[in-house]
């Protein structure tokens, strides 16, 4: 529910909550013959979003934001249309 007392925050999930830069990198390290195919589009990477590391310290710095009271928070990223392993 959001309390109109509190600031919305907005928060985005790759590059800010984790680390898709390192998952897309991990992705092509461990199987190389993607690399072709999803060079250009890695949000396309069958399973690329299945359990992405978080960025060191975005966790934490959430749980602030939520516990001081001050904020709504919401996760705000969108999916790739063409990867439907992304849901």
């Amino acid at each position: 529910m959001i309390n109109s007392n509190k600031k919305i925050v907005f928060i985005d999930m790759d590059g800010v909550l984790v680390n898709f830069e390192e998952a897309i990198q991990d992705a092509f390290k461990s199987k190389p013959e993607l690399i072709e195919k999803h060079k250009n589009n890695p949000d396309e990477i069958p399973g690329i979003f299945k359990d992405p590391k978080p960025i060191k310290g975005a966790i934490e710095s959430l749980q602030q934001l939520a516990i001081s009271g001050q904020y709504d928070l919401f996760i705000a990223t969108t999916a790739t249309w063409k990867n439907p392993e992304y849901a």
